[in-house]
């Protein structure tokens, strides 16, 4: 399984994107809650461009991550709901390599959980849960309907999201999608919050393409639209800008990581 987070086209172009499975490998247990039996925490070379987070069975990683997209990653957050806190926070930038302290690959959800213990112990974060009136983006069904497709059919349980990108746009893969799961993905690359309104339930198979707002002259009309055109045309879904309160992460202390 491989999570990779993009902070700028650039940086797509180079390594792509998306969460989701490597490699078939025994799953864990799914009432299992793993932590890391080891890990070691190592600030990243400045010359490297790779970033992710990732699993090859029990070993689990990540590349090139700040404290604040590794919990965006863990508590499934934008990091405008991530309030206070040292600037280093969003400018050192860390590898970290361990081994789960128990058999089998972890899923997404087990994955979040191990960097939350993780940043407990390593980093020592604290916060408290508040609440904070901001504007984001709601994704809700057009008049038209979801252009979903049908339920998934993947017998995996683990939701998967995967992409590439070139100089003529984004492509990403959804296999066994909750709207919680889509929402999760595309608020990487909006630079606000996103709230699932569309009161859908399932899981779904499906495919979007767009091009990022900073490759739009770059690409002949041809190419794929926009990201909110593209949500639009090809999932009958859509992206609207709303004001209300929000979920935020309130920060209270948190050290650079302790030693290995």
């Amino acid at each position: 399984m491989v999570f990779a987070r993009v902070l700028s086209w650039g940086i797509l172009l180079a390594t792509g994107v998306g969460y989701g499975q490597v490699e078939k490998a025994p799953l864990m247990a799914p009432d299992a809650h793993p932590s890391f039996d080891v890990a070691t925490i190592k600030l990243s070379d400045p010359a490297s461009h790779r970033q992710g987070i990732n699993s090859r069975g029990n070993h689990v990683g990540a590349q090139g991550q700040t404290l604040k997209s590794l919990m965006m990653f863990a508590y499934a957050v934008h990091g405008n709901q991530i309030v206070g806190g040292p600037s280093w926070m969003s400018d050192d930038k860390y590898d970290i390599d361990g081994i789960a302290d128990l058999p089998g690959e972890p899923d997404l959800k087990q994955m979040q959980e191990m960097f939350r213990k993780l940043m407990v112990d390593r980093f020592g974060l604290q916060f408290h849960p508040d609440n904070k009136e901001m504007t984001y983006y709601a994704i809700r069904v057009t008049r038209g309907g979801p252009k979903l497709g049908n339920r998934t059919t993947d017998p995996d349980p683990r939701p998967d999201q995967t992409g590439n990108g070139d100089a003529k746009g984004m492509t990403m893969k959804f296999t066994n999608n909750s709207m919680s799961d889509f929402r999760l993905g595309m608020q990487y690359f909006l630079d606000k919050p996103v709230v699932n309104e569309t009161g859908l339930d399932g899981r779904y198979d499906f495919v979007l393409k767009w091009v990022p707002d900073d490759l739009k002259g770059a690409v002949d009309g041809d190419g794929p639209p926009s990201m909110f055109t593209a949500i639009q045309e090809q999932l009958g879904l859509k992206l609207e800008v709303a004001k209300g309160p929000v979920d935020v992460m309130a920060m209270d202390r948190v050290t650079r990581p302790s030693a290995n």
